[in-house]
This record gives structure tokens, C-alpha cells and sequence, in this order.
């Protein structure tokens, strides 16, 4: 069971507005936005180090051209909710921009093309929708005599570069253990560990879990997987944490037998 608190009657370690457990792509992107609004932030990462799978993915960004885009997602997502997707593309078509805001450019990713058939920018030409979409990158800054650095590396370092900009606050090698809820049900905080010890951290205004998969914990890949052994790629650092502590509050998890390899 998640840890309850009565309100005002427990005293914290650490106070932030929002709180955002994990600390790669969709943390540092969540991080920002929840500071840009006004929001104090704390980023807490169980690793050394942020990145995750992000710095060492392929780095392309799939964007919609324009709505009909919706007719590919659809296909593609397994009945997810339509007022989700078209809200997901709605966003999406800001994001070109929101790169220029945050100092970055984007460039269209190419492909070797080694395939037979070629595969096509989105992967799967046939289906409805494909040509209103496109995979972009973050374009990359060296020489033309130097390599650019690969594309996920790239994606990283302008999305952490903002973080560090803004003088967002993050603790590595620290690991949330339990979402904190109070007597009513909301969720208020988290309980982690950092140098051996349990820290406790209120959230004022917002958690957001951003803890990636479970393809390094062997027993829900067990449960959960139609083919094993499956084995990883990654980051050893996605163990299924934000899983297990939404399930233990009375979260519903969906999808939970789709993989990429």
C-alpha cells in the first residue's frame, strides 16, 4: 500500500510544486514545461546519470503534417481513446515550433536504405494516414569535416541543456519508492531513497511519472510478455517502478504486452 499522510501533519524533507520521477526525454520535457508555467520543479532520477533510453535512441521524432495523421495513430494504438490521439496531435504539430523556442532546429531524418523493400519514413507505407506524418531529428551543430553526434545523444543535450538553463533542480542515484497519498486519495508526494536513507517530498501541485518500461525487471516480462526470453538494450535503470507504484494506489495499466525490437 502507498504511504497516506494527513495534510499538515507530517513533516517533509523536501517541498517542490512539481515533482518528476524519472529524468530523460519525457521527464526533462515535462520538467521544462511545468517550469515555463510558473511551477517550481524537482527532477529525481534513480540513476547517475539522466539520459536513459533516450540518449542512446535513434532520436527521430514522429510528427503529424497535418490532422488526418489521426488515421495512422488510430491504426497503429490499439483502440486508444479518440479524444487522446486527437489531443496527442493537436500537440504534436506545435512541437517544430516549440523546438525553435527552446533554441533547437529540426532536420528531416534519413535513412540508409538497405531494406528490401526500403522502409519508408513512418514504417508502414500501407496503412492509412502514413503521408501526413514525418520523423524529424535535432539538427546537429559541428563542422562538415566532423561527425555529428548521434541523433539520440543530440536530443538529449538540447532537452537537458534547457533543463540546466533554467536551474531545474535534480537529484541523481535517487530512486522513488512509494507515491504518498493523502487521507482523500490525492496523490501529494513520493517517498525515495538517496544515500542509503528514506527522503520524503512533498508535491504541491503535481507528480509526473516519467520511469520508463520494464524490460530489465525478469518478473513482470514474465507476466506480462507473449515470447520469452526477452532480452534488453537500455537503460538497466527501467525496472517497472512507476508500474508498481501506480498499482499500488488502484491505477489501471493497459498495453502492457507491446514491445519495440
Amino acid at each position: 500500500m502507498a504511504y497516506i499522510f494527513k495534510q499538515n501533519e507530517h513533516k517533509y524533507d523536501m517541498e517542490t510544486d512539481v515533482l518528476v520521477i524519472g529524468y530523460w526525454g519525457a521527464g526533462a520535457v515535462a520538467a521544462i514545461t511545468a517550469h515555463d508555467s510558473g511551477a517550481q520543479v524537482l527532477i529525481l532520477e534513480k540513476m547517475a546519470a539522466g539520459g536513459g533510453n533516450t540518449r542512446i535512441s535513434g532520436g527521430t521524432i514522429a510528427l503529424p503534417k497535418q490532422k488526418e495523421y489521426i488515421k495512422y495513430l488510430e491504426t497503429l494504438s490499439y483502440n486508444s481513446p479518440r479524444d487522446v490521439l486527437e489531443r496527442f496531435v493537436d500537440e504534436s504539430l506545435k512541437t517544430e515550433d516549440w523546438v525553435k523556442e527552446m533554441g533547437g532546429e529540426l532536420a528531416t531524418s534519413s535513412y540508409l536504405r538497405v531494406t528490401i523493400p526500403p522502409l519508408s519514413e513512418m514504417g508502414w507505407k500501407h496503412l492509412p494516414g502514413v503521408d501526413y506524418g514525418i520523423k524529424k531529428h535535432v539538427k546537429g551543430k559541428s563542422l562538415i569535416s566532423t561527425p555529428d553526434d548521434p541523433p539520440g545523444y543530440r536530443l538529449w543535450q538540447f532537452l537537458s541543456s534547457n533543463v540546466e538553463r533554467r536551474g531545474i533542480k535534480v537529484l541523481t542515484s535517487t530512486s522513488a519508492r512509494e507515491l504518498i497519498i493523502s487521507q482523500e486519495g490525492e496523490v501529494i508526494g513520493a517517498i525515495a531513497k538517496t544515500d542509503e536513507k528514506e527522503i520524503s517530498i512533498k508535491a504541491r501541485r503535481a507528480v509526473i511519472l516519467t520511469c520508463g518500461g520494464y524490460e530489465y525487471n525478469e518478473a513482470m516480462k514474465w507476466d506480462f510478455l507473449a515470447g520469452m526470453p526477452v532480452v534488453a538494450n537500455g537503460n538497466p535503470g527501467n525496472t517497472g517502478d512507476g508500474i508498481r507504484m501506480v498499482q499500488k494506489i488502484g491505477a489501471e495499466i493497459w498495453h502492457m504486452v507491446n514491445l519495440s525490437c
